[in-house]
Parts: C-alpha cells; structure tokens; sequence
C-alpha cells in the first residue's frame, strides 16, 4: 500500500520531469525500485489486478526515462491481464500500455491499447487523461505510417493539453505535431512549427524540449542539405542533455551528429559516432525505432563509402569513445573539409 500511494503520488512529478528536467521525484522513484518491483510480484502473486493497473500505468513515464522498455511492458501487460473491468485503473494501464508499446514500435499492441485507453478516459471524462491517450494513438499510427492520421491527433491533443492548462505537455505534442510534416517531408512548415516550440520551451524554462527541439531542428538542417550548419544546433542539443542526464537523448544525439557528418563526407568519423550511439543505446536496453532508423540510415551510407576493414577499424575506435570526446572530434570534423 505504501509503494503504491507512492507511485501514485509520484506520477504527475515524474511526468512533469520528463518533459523537462529530471529531478527530485525520478532520483526518489530509483531509490525505491526495489521495493516497487517486490510491490508489483506481490499484486501479482495475489492477483490483484486492480492495484497493480493503477501502480504501473503511474510508472509509465518513470520506465520511459529509464529505458527500461521491457520490464515496463511486461509489467503493464501481466496487470491488465488480472484486470478486465472498465476502471479508471484498467485505463491507466492501458494508456501505459500503449505508451510504452509505441515507443518500442509495437504499433499492433500499441494501437488497439490506446484506443481502448481513449475510450474509458472518455467514459470517466478525465480531460487530461483523454489528451494523453489521443498522443499514444498518434505516436502508435505515426511508427505505423500513418502520418497524416498522427497528425490530425497530435492537432487536437495540443489543443487539449492547451485547454488543461499543461503547457509543457502541450509543446511535447507540438514536437510530435512537427514530426509528421518533417516525415512527410514538408521541411519548411516542420522548421516553423519547432523554431515556435523552442521559442515557447525558451519563454517557460524547459530545456528538456528545448534541447530535443534543438537537436530535430539540427537534423532538418541535414535533410536541407545543410549539414555543416547544423553542428551549433547538435552541440547545443547535446550539451543540454548531458547536463539534464539524459543518457537515451545523449545516445540519440550522436546518431544525429553521425548523420550530419556522413552527409559532409567525414564517413569514418560518422562511423565512430555511430558505433558509440549503438553500444549506449545496447547499455541502456533502449530500442526506439525512429532512432533505430537514424542510425540504420547513416551505416547504410558509410557503408557504401568505405572498405570493410577500415569500417571495423572505425566502429572499434568509436566503441571505446566518451560522448565528450566525440562530439569533440565531430565538431573538429565539421570544421575541416571532406577528405
């Protein structure tokens, strides 16, 4: 009772640092790890479904930051499975359920949990709760392709969100929102609704969305064929997500920095970076698909370029890196010319 009332507690703090800066409630949450997992075996052995739907859909966004995908989905997944009655616990789960599916790009799992997540908030008129299940619908049909539908979703949870008073979670929708048009490859309106998010992230003091707006809007750059000025922007994007700990952005941000420098012809150092971002990514058991697709991009690039042995060569220097001394030896790079 007392992990659980704590989770639940908890879950608007953890939300609010996720979607910002870490902090206080997330240092708090690990330090009780233990002790929620032995919380979560004991709801499980006793079938309890309705307490365990109600301590792992809080949890969410905790896992999320962690990286621990799997464990969270396996969680939700056997708590849903004791918990079949249309509660407002089932909801939450469901809506965890969904979130973490997505991310790992189940859309066939993620899909029909966050309609039916969607559905029950509606029933019990949660509004926040009802904008944040239209996201994980959007994030599930957007990994699935379907842009154009994510996006009419995405429009209309940042109007909900905006409505509740929750502007950072509206700008988080926002940053999905230019997703879509930065898919579909209508660069310009996607370069202008981010350069209005960072405006916004700036105006509030979020440098979480600050520094992942940062570092999309340094990737569009590249996809402009502009790759040498987008290294200001991935250093800066860097910089701030090392300083908030973020460690799944920091990985991240080395596979946009890879990318930048395959495309001003610097393959071998694009295949350090890479190697590096793959073996944070393997460390931290966190497999997002559109950063799988990133790196998948770039190596099939580089590959072209170069010969077998001197791509291994690479890939060995770039595991044994720091991010620090890569992004260092990105920016030397950027600053040279292509061999």
């Amino acid at each position: 009772e007392h992990c659980l009332e704590l989770s639940e507690r908890a879950e608007p703090h953890l939300i609010q640092e996720s979607l910002g800066r870490l902090g206080a409630w997330h240092e708090r949450m690990e330090s009780e790890l233990d002790n929620v997992r032995i919380a979560l075996d004991r709801f499980e052995v006793e079938g309890d479904g309705d307490r365990a739907c109600r301590m792992v859909g809080a949890l969410a966004w905790f896992w999320e930051q962690r990286g621990q995908f799997a464990e969270g989905r396996r969680r939700v997944e056997t708590a849903l499975a004791a918990e079949d009655n249309p509660t407002a616990a089932r909801a939450s789960a469901l809506s965890g359920a969904a979130f973490l599916a997505a991310l790992m790009g189940d859309v066939e799992t993620a899909t029909p949990r966050a309609e039916e997540a969607l559905k029950l908030h509606r029933e019990l008129d949660d509004p926040w709760r009802i904008a944040d299940a239209i996201h994980a619908l959007g994030y599930a049909k957007a990994e699935g392709g379907d842009m154009l539908g994510a996006r009419e979703l995405f429009e209309e949870c940042v109007q909900l969100f905006h409505e509740a008073g929750d502007e950072d979670y509206a700008m988080w929708c926002t940053r999905s929102l230019g997703w879509t048009y930065h898919d579909t490859g209508e660069l310009d309106r996607a370069r202008e609704i981010h350069e209005q998010n960072l405006r916004r992230a700036r105006e509030l003091g979020n440098p979480g969305i600050e520094a992942t707006t940062l570092a999309v809007l340094g990737t569009i750059l590249v996809d402009e064929g502009r790759p040498e000025d987008s290294f200001p922007l991935l250093e800066a994007a860097y910089r701030l997500h090392l300083d908030l700990g973020e460690s799944l952005e920091v990985a991240t941000d080395l596979s946009r920095f890879a990318a930048a420098l395959a495309a001003i012809g610097r393959t071998e150092q694009a295949v350090e970076l890479s190697s590096l971002s793959d073996a944070l990514r393997d460390e931290l058991g966190a497999r997002v698909p559109w950063v799988e697709r990133i790196a998948e991009t770039t190596l099939a690039s580089v590959r072209e370029q170069l010969d077998p042995s001197a791509f291994e060569q690479a890939w060995d220097r770039g595991s044994r890196l720091t991010p620090d001394e890569a992004v260092a030896e990105a920016l030397t790079a950027s600053r040279g010319t292509a061999p």
